[in-house]
């Protein structure tokens, strides 16, 4: 009776062991709950848990069942676990998984596999594991394996981003236009108002509301900026920086742009109007002055040669004297914009050969803000000296530019109406360059263009030299030196020249040719 009970009592246990083994083993999906936006990708991850070390797993089958209209199963990607395994059987066009283990069967805890999936459209819908089989190393399956599915909200929102942004080439204390293009470029309007900043460097310029926006549409912004300072800003476009419209993506709201602000270039120009029986009459015009910044002040130097002054007469308040053969002239309480005369000067020579050289001109707007890139065109007869008809033809149609003070007083003034410029000028037209690279920003530009250069050592002392290319199409003669005297020795040789030369002409001052 006794070993009948025990008998009993062992088949029981053994009966419960078997109804109890694999209890508590589950299948999930992680996350259990996900949102995620139209058209991104997503993964989740395949976990199985609580698989005793006695009873490890030795196989996997599972199929993944999801609503195809809203998302597309992409990739299974087994971990290190699910690589480990003999027999595989992944199918994603079907979304089975199927594994075999022959060695090394995992137990515990453990990752078997990553879902990628692409979200397709709105909407919301369960990733399910169906006829989950976990089986022992002996391939039976496990009992009452409890599976978690996920839930994913496929939702649609919008989005805001910069899609262009446009601007002219900013100009100091002018006003810039600049546009800002702004996208809705996701699936869901904007009813809100949010705001487009832009920024140079730290300083705000403005602030532009838009009152919502739709689905795909586009609205361009346009801004004002006037540049304080010429320099090289940061210009930095913000949409909806008070972070008033919920977007899918938070980090494309930001444009940065690095600009250079240059000075507008003006003209002043000195040129005879008359000249009867050693009356001579000469007009100062300004122009390229802007509407929206005129002309409220200027200072006017001249150096005069052979001449005496018996009148001036300027616009606005003015004042004039004469020191050293220097005439100087200042006014002010003018708005003047566009072209315009500044100056008339009367003045008496009795000798044949005279200049009144303009060699400085300060022009200050209404708000006494500086022009600060002035170039300075001085217009006087052509040297009676130049010995051939064709160097007289060439010099009478080319621009000569002088960098100096002293280049235009000892060189240029002997030669021809000339342009005095202190910045690097473009080469578009026959041109004449007096003055070495350290003298002339013109020169030094396109000295590489010559087949010698000149610096303050080469051709030396009191030496120059006469050279002819083409730059942009157009012919361009350097007379330039070492020094001073070394340019004006190129000068006044290249009025002796029949014709321009092809190869470099090497002078000394006093006309002394020292080679070619």
């Amino acid at each position: 009776m006794k070993w009948k009970s025990l008998l009993i009592l062992l088949l029981t246990s053994l009966i419960g062991v078997c109804l109890c083994y694999g209890e508590g083993i589950t299948v999930e999906l992680i996350p259990h709950s996900i949102e995620v936006e139209v058209g991104d990708t997503f993964n989740l991850d395949l976990m199985v848990k609580n698989v005793s070390v006695e009873g490890r797993c030795g196989g996997f089958d599972t199929g993944v069942c999801y609503n195809s209209s809203i998302l597309k199963l992409t990739n299974i990607k087994l971990s290190d676990i699910g690589e480990n395994a003999n027999l595989k059987n992944i199918d994603v066009s079907s979304g089975r998984i199927s594994l075999r283990w022959s060695s090394s069967p995992p137990y515990g805890d453990f990752k078997l596999a990553t879902l990628s999936f692409k979200v397709l459209n709105p909407g919301e819908t369960e990733v399910v594991l169906k006829r989950v089989l976990v089986f022992n190393e002996d391939g039976h399956s496990y009992e009452n394996i409890v599976t978690s599915p996920a839930t994913v909200k496929a939702i649609v929102k919008p989005n805001l981003l910069i899609t262009y942004l446009s601007m002219d080439k900013p100009l100091y204390r002018l006003k810039t236009p600049i546009g800002v293009t702004v996208a809705n470029g996701g699936q869901k309007d904007i009813d809100v108002s949010f705001s487009v900043d832009l920024y140079a460097d730290a300083d705000k310029v403005g602030s532009i509301p838009v009152h919502g926006l739709k689905a795909g549409e586009k609205r361009t912004l346009t801004f004002k900026w006037v540049p304080e300072k010429v320099k090289k800003y940061t210009l930095v476009v913000l949409v909806d920086p008070e972070n008033k419209v919920d977007e899918w993506n938070e980090k494309d709201n930001k444009v940065v742009r690095e600009v250079e602000v240059q000075p507008i270039t003006t003209y002043v120009k000195i040129y005879r109007v008359l000249q009867d029986s050693g009356t001579v009459k000469a007009v100062i015009n300004v122009s390229n002055i802007p509407e929206e910044r005129p002309v409220g002040g200027y200072d006017l130097h001249i150096m005069l040669k052979n001449l005496s002054v018996t009148d001036v007469d300027s616009i606005g308040k003015y004042s004039w004297y004469l020191s050293d053969g220097n005439l100087f002239i200042t006014g002010f309480n003018i708005s003047k914009s566009g072209e315009f005369s500044v100056a008339n000067i009367s003045l008496y020579t009795t000798y044949p050969t005279y200049s009144a050289i303009l060699y400085k001109a300060i022009l200050s707007d209404i708000d006494g803000y500086t022009f600060q890139k002035v170039i300075l065109e001085n217009d006087v007869p052509i040297a009676k000296n130049i010995k051939s008809e064709k160097i007289r033809n060439f010099v009478s149609r080319a621009k000569i530019i002088v960098g100096s003070e002293i280049d235009a007083t000892l060189s240029a003034e002997n030669l021809n109406s000339f342009i005095l410029a202190n910045t690097p000028l473009e080469i578009n037209e026959d041109c004449i360059l007096i003055g070495g690279p350290v003298a002339n920003p013109t020169v030094k530009k396109y000295l590489g263009h010559f087949p010698m250069g000149v610096t303050n050592e080469y051709p030396g002392k009191n030496r120059g030299v006469i050279q002819v290319t083409k730059i942009n199409g157009h012919t361009v003669v350097l007379l330039a030196g070492s020094d001073r005297w070394g340019t004006k020795a190129a000068v006044e040789y290249f009025k002796t020249l029949d014709d321009l030369p092809q190869i470099p002409i090497f002078v000394k001052w006093e006309n002394k040719r020292t080679g070619k």
